[in-house]
């Protein structure tokens, strides 16, 4: 993994790139390539592309920006191919010539041999921009899942790119303000796919690209998932114990193809599932005692390491722990929330900061289980979908007061069984052919949530119905007539998981640690196996992830194989208070909320004063405290991208 940024103006007469530009964006993202860097400007001065570099494969060759064998073709290029060695045979014999063993040249060659058609071709986790200067064309593209970011900003005719929102920053003439109604909608958990909280900065949706030409952008879907119309004819007709050899079977391919690097590669390891199943494929596949991390929580409630040394010690893993308190979790939330770029209501992300911080001083790179539950219906949302779906009237009440009572015992889970209108659900319904079960949350926050905001946002959240702008850009042809829980499932794919979770509690808390991580569950042709097993084999009955317990029974302890769903968790509130009272002085004082203008002074007081109560019942102290991260992560993102922006060096310092 790497950072790739640019600048692209229409008319080189109003704007001419210089290198300065380009290196002033990449010292704002110098963590994410600690092992060089590069920056081409074209000859006409109106193109300049820049590239840091994380060295995972041919580490003496793959420097960038990399020109074809021709000149031809210019790149600069995040992430990994992994079917790229079979791809360079192929090119090959084709007649290419290759100047090197890296996968980005695989990139280039393949354009020069397909074309526009060449993203058909590509298989990974990517981000990346490739210039045709015969063509005088440029492709920014994001991979299928958008595991890796992709951000840009076009204003007075000049185009800025960036795999992060602090180096669009670093072009000097695009303002750093906030866009206060997307941070609205992000109070309401609504994440619409593609715009920011930062003003006139988008996030490139997965499977898109753009196409520049003729002073012209063009955003084109090149993939898109495509689940299978839900009638038993279209999925696999395999017995369970035949598609669990099959998931075992697929799982091991994507592992395998992602431990293809010439650096050592570990495995986060948290004692759950998915991450279990990765450390045990990989060590069955490595010479060598594989390096697998865990983190411990200095809370017993909240600490899983017990389970994560357990399965180290089955495997036969060399085994990591880094004990992480209460004060570690409050001091490192400001950096892990600027790194991140998008507002929070929990510092559980914290946790993987600091293990990847911890990790990075052993390897360049990691295994981790995201992607699991999106792909296998991991989440405990989807046991209500079945629910609310599969089963008569009166049964269906019955389980859903079983789960909701199970669930709701765990805090660290949100099983959405909302008590809204049904008269709601069923306009909703209607209107798009399916019941999008996010949108409980959504009409929870506005019941609950909007009292911390200034009138004229609280009018915002409160009139507004959010839910045509949302589902507007989402393609309902592959919604429609699907699976339930394939049509929430793609929803949330488009909408959430590439925009919150992949940034949160994914790819920017290891990259700000210079640590490259690997997706295994998000491997597209294992997705593409998995999507064509009938829900009711991963689902079965109220058990999530059947076909994975089942195809790695004999590779894990029992207990691992049987736990249900767990995450890593932290606690939410009480530590600020303990440890960092001055955080409430100086983000949340009265001088500071009104500088902003955002939120309710006196409701936000309010709030916490009440926090501070003991007396508190446990849902409503969550639901305030949730509402206090939520605030202090705004004025933090504030502060730190408005108000105080940093510089590159003050940011490698903050790592």
């Amino acid at each position: 993994m790497c950072g790739i940024a640019g600048i692209i103006a229409f008319d080189q007469r109003n704007y001419q790139v210089i290198e300065e530009d380009i290196e002033s964006m990449l010292k704002l993202i110098a963590h994410r390539g600690p092992d060089g860097r590069g920056v081409y400007i074209s000859s006409d001065k109106r193109i300049g592309l820049g590239h840091v570099r994380l060295s995972l494969v041919d580490l003496e060759g793959g420097q960038q920006p990399m020109y074809s064998f021709n000149r031809r073709v210019i790149v600069v290029y995040n992430g990994e191919l992994y079917d790229y060695v079979i791809l360079r045979e192929e090119l090959q014999k084709s007649g290419l010539k290759f100047k090197t063993k890296s996968d980005t040249e695989v990139l280039v060659n393949l354009y020069l041999k397909y074309g526009d058609d060449f993203t058909d071709y590509l298989d990974g986790e990517f981000s990346f921009c490739l210039y045709d200067n015969y063509k005088n064309k440029l492709f920014v593209v994001r991979d299928h899942f958008g595991i890796k970011p992709l951000y840009y900003n076009v204003s007075d005719g000049v185009l800025t790119f960036c795999s992060e929102v602090k180096g669009i920053y670093g072009n000097r003439f695009i303002p750093r303000k906030m866009n206060f109604n997307v941070v609205t909608e992000q109070l309401l958990r609504i994440d619409n796919g593609s715009e920011t909280i930062f003003d006139s900065i988008n996030i490139l949706p997965p499977g898109h690209m753009l196409i520049i030409k003729d002073n012209t952008i063009i955003e084109k879907t090149y993939w898109d998932i495509d689940y299978p119309v839900d009638n038993n004819r279209n999925f696999s007709e395999k017995s369970i114990e035949e598609n669990a050899l099959m998931i075992r079977q697929g799982l091991e391919n994507a592992i395998r193809r992602r431990m293809q690097s010439d650096v050592e590669i570990g495995c986060f390891l948290s004692g759950g599932l998915d991450s279990s199943v990765i450390a045990s494929v990989m060590q069955k596949y490595s010479a060598n005692k594989i390096k697998t991390f865990s983190i411990s929580f200095e809370n017993p409630k909240y600490d899983e390491s017990i389970f994560a040394s357990e399965v180290a010690n089955f495997i036969g893993s060399e085994f990591h722990k880094v004990v992480v308190t209460s004060k570690d979790i409050i001091d490192y939330f400001p950096v892990t929330n600027f790194h991140c770029e998008h507002t929070v209501q929990q510092p559980d992300g914290v946790g993987k900061y600091l293990l990847s911080k911890y990790a990075s001083g052993f390897v360049k790179s990691v295994l981790v289980g995201e992607g699991a539950d999106e792909v296998l219906l991991g989440y405990p949302w989807f046991k209500t979908l079945k629910l609310l779906n599969y089963h008569d009237k009166k049964r269906r009440e019955q389980l859903l007061n079983i789960v909701k009572q199970r669930e709701t015992a765990d805090k660290g889970l949100d099983l959405t069984i909302s008590d809204i209108d049904i008269a709601e659900r069923d306009k909703l319904k209607q209107r798009l052919g399916y019941y999008p079960i996010s949108w409980d949350n959504v009409y929870e926050m506005k019941k609950f949530s909007t009292d911390i905001l200034s009138d004229d946002y609280k009018e915002y959240a409160l009139k507004n119905d959010f839910s045509y702008s949302y589902f507007s850009d989402l393609d309902l042809n592959r919604i429609q007539g699907r699976n339930i829980l394939h049509q929430n499932a793609y929803e949330f794919f488009k909408k959430t998981f590439h925009v919150y979770l992949m940034q949160y509690l994914g790819g920017k808390s290891e990259m700000a640690n210079s640590l490259e991580s690997r997706l295994p569950f998000l491997d597209k042709t294992f997705f593409d196996l998995c999507k064509n097993i009938s829900p009711t084999q991963h689902l079965f009955g109220l058990t999530e992830k059947n076909l994975l317990r089942r195809a790695f029974k004999d590779r894990l302890p029992k207990n691992i194989v049987t736990r249900t769903k767990h995450g890593y968790s932290a606690s939410i509130l009480e530590p600020f208070f303990k440890y960092k009272p001055d955080y409430f002085t100086y983000y949340l004082g009265e001088s500071a909320v009104k500088r902003i203008g955002f939120f309710n002074y006196e409701k936000v007081n309010e709030i916490l004063k009440l926090c501070r109560n003991s007396s508190l019942d446990e849902q409503t102290r969550i639901l305030f405290e949730r509402s206090i991260i939520f605030v202090l992560s705004v004025q933090i993102l504030y502060d730190s991208y408005v108000t105080n922006f940093p510089d590159g060096e003050f940011i490698k310092g903050m790592a």
